[in-house]
């Protein structure tokens, strides 16, 4: 758990707890933030884990009763990538705003790595989200949907029919 700063802290005071906050985070996918904090509001930029990093099987019970693994289908890798990228971005603006009461606003911007057309790989923002404290102090958050929170907020994403987050400008 980090450091929270109750008294007005410099914006320096609160770009350090956040950067110890991460520097002690463990989690199984690779993602990374930087971040600028001035006059209560945090600007961030996250670099996503890519979808290519999620496992493309699932565990499924067998006739005999016994468990083997399946191939998961397009849809549902494309729909968990976006449920774990939204749920990243959800967790990690709770804890930006656990660091002091005096943030009231996160600009989070979210890309991920993806070859253009020419084969080289270039960063692609997916997802572009302003967080309000004020919803991250009502019960109940943390169990809704990670696309649905977000959706409640002012956004930007491209999400097509078949569950692609595509390019946002």
């Amino acid at each position: 758990s980090g450091q929270v700063l109750a008294q007005s802290p410099t914006d320096e005071a609160v770009e350090s707890a956040i950067g110890d906050w991460l520097s002690q985070l463990y989690l199984p996918i690779d993602f990374n933030v930087s971040y600028e904090y001035e006059d209560g509001v945090l600007l961030a930029d996250m670099d996503l884990p890519e979808i290519e990093h999620l496992p493309t099987v699932k565990a499924r019970e067998l006739a005999s009763g016994q468990i083997g693994e399946a191939a998961k289908s397009q849809k549902e890798l494309k729909a968990e990538y976006a449920r774990c990228v939204f749920g990243l971005g959800i967790f990690c603006a709770s804890n930006f705003f656990s660091v002091t009461p005096h943030m009231e606003r996160i600009l989070l911007s979210a890309y991920t790595q993806r070859r253009n057309s020419k084969g080289d790989v270039e960063d692609n923002y997916i997802y572009s989200v302003i967080f309000e404290r004020e919803a991250f102090e009502k019960p109940g958050y943390q169990r809704a949907d990670p696309e649905a929170f977000i959706c409640t907020f002012k956004n930007r994403m491209n999400k097509s029919a078949d569950g692609t987050l595509k390019r946002i400008e």
